[in-house]
C-alpha cells in the first residue's frame, strides 16, 4: 500500500532522529569528560612556571597538545556519529518495516475481506434483481411463475442470511465459557444439523466416539464439528461413508471424497478461499475459516490432511483448558 511507504519513511526518520539525539548527547558528555581528564595534569602546574620547550613555554606547549587532543576527540566522535547515522538509518528502515508489517498485513486482510464479502453479497443481489426484472416484463404472469419467483427470492435471501451470519460469527470476540460437556451429545447435535444433507446423498455417518466428558464450550464445538461434517458431505460421493472417531483428547473426521490438493491444503482455513475444484458448488469459503476462528477461542486445534482416498480433519483438545477465553 502506498500509504505505508510514506509512513515507513516517517517512522524511519523518527527512529533515526531519536538514535542521533542519544548518540550526540553521549558524544558531548564523552567529549567534556575527556577534555577535563586531559587538562587535569596541566592544572597542577601554576601559571608562573616559565620553563621553555624549544621556542615555546611549557604552558604554550601543553595548551597546544590539549587543543590537538580535543580536535582528535572531536574528529573521532564525529566519525562515530556519522557511522551511527548511516547504520542507524538502515536499521531504522528495517525496524520501521518490521513495526508496520503487522498493521499493513491486517489492513490488507481487511481490504481483501471487504472486497470478497462485497463480491459474495453482490451475486445473490444481482440474481434477485435480474429474476424480478424478468418476471416484471411478463404482461400476465401465471400464479406458478409468481410463486416460483417468490421461492427463488427466498432462496437467495437465505444465502444472504447465511453469509451475514458467517460474517457476524467471524467477527465475534466476546467471552467464551468452557465447562464440562458431554462429547457424545455434542457430536449427536452436530450430526442432526447435517442429517438432511447426508440422507439426500445417501451418505452413512459412522460415529465411533464413546460418550464422555470434555472441558469445552458445547455450542462452539458443535458448530466446529458441524462445519467439518457438512464439508465432508458436500465433497463426498454419493453412498460413501464418513467416520468420526477419537476420545477426549482428539477427534478425527474422515471422508471418502476426492481429497484436497497439496496447493489448496495450506489455504483451506483462509476466509473466502475455495479450492478450484469446489468453485462450482454452493458455499462462500467461510465455513472452515469460522471453524478455525471458533477453535482458537475455545483452545482446540484443527489440522487437515488428505490423499486420493479422502480427507481427514483432526480436532485436538487442549491438555490444560482455561476456564474462560476472550
Amino acid at each position: 500500500m502506498k500509504m505505508f511507504s510514506g509512513a515507513r519513511i516517517k517512522l524511519m526518520a523518527t527512529y533515526t532522529a531519536i538514535l542521533m539525539i542519544i548518540s550526540i548527547s553521549f558524544s558531548v558528555v564523552i567529549g567534556v569528560i575527556a577534555t577535563q581528564e586531559i587538562r587535569r595534569p596541566f592544572d597542577f602546574f601554576p601559571p608562573t612556571v616559565t620553563q621553555s620547550i624549544g621556542n615555546d613555554t611549557f604552558h604554550e606547549v601543553f595548551e597546544q597538545r590539549i587543543n590537538d587532543a580535543n580536535f582528535r576527540i572531536t574528529i573521532v566522535l564525529t566519525m562515530v556519529n556519522i557511522v551511527i547515522l548511516i547504520v542507524g538509518s538502515i536499521g531504522s528502515y528495517f525496524l520501521a518495516q518490521w513495526t508496520l508489517r503487522p498493521i499493513e498485513k491486517a489492513m490488507e486482510n481487511q481490504a481483501r475481506f471487504v472486497g470478497d464479502a462485497s463480491h459474495e453479497l453482490r451475486t445473490p443481489l444481482a440474481a434477485i434483481a435480474m429474476e424480478n426484472e424478468v418476471i416484471l416484463r411478463e404482461k400476465k404472469p401465471t400464479t406458478k411463475q409468481l410463486r416460483d419467483q417468490v421461492q427463488s427470492n427466498l432462496d437467495e435471501i437465505g444465502k444472504l442470511q447465511r453469509l451475514t451470519n458467517y460474517l457476524l460469527d467471524l467477527n465475534q470476540d466476546d467471552e467464551v465459557v468452557l465447562t464440562n460437556s458431554d462429547l457424545g451429545m455434542i457430536i449427536d447435535e452436530a450430526l442432526n444439523l447435517n442429517n438432511k444433507q447426508a440422507i439426500s446423498k445417501r451418505i452413512t455417518i459412522k460415529n465411533d466416539v464413546t460418550p464422555q466428558s470434555v472441558v469445552t464450550n458445547a455450542g462452539a464445538l458443535t458448530e466446529i464439528i458441524s462445519i467439518i461434517v457438512n464439508n465432508a458431505i458436500k465433497y463426498s460421493p454419493k453412498q460413501s461413508t464418513i467416520t468420526i472417531s477419537g476420545d477426549r483428547r482428539s477427534l478425527s473426521i474422515i471422508d471418502q471424497g476426492s481429497g484436497i490438493s497439496e496447493s489448496d491444503l495450506p489455504h483451506i482455513f483462509d476466509r473466502f478461499y475455495r479450492a478450484e475444484a469446489s468453485r462450482t458448488s454452493e458455499g462462500y469459503g467461510l465455513g472452515l475459516a469460522l471453524a478455525q476462528h471458533l477453535a482458537k477461542r475455545i483452545g482446540v486445534t484443527i489440522a487437515a490432511s488428505s490423499n486420493q482416498q479422502g480427507s481427514t480433519f483432526a480436532i485436538t483438545f487442549s491438555e490444560k483448558p482455561q476456564t474462560t477465553l476472550g
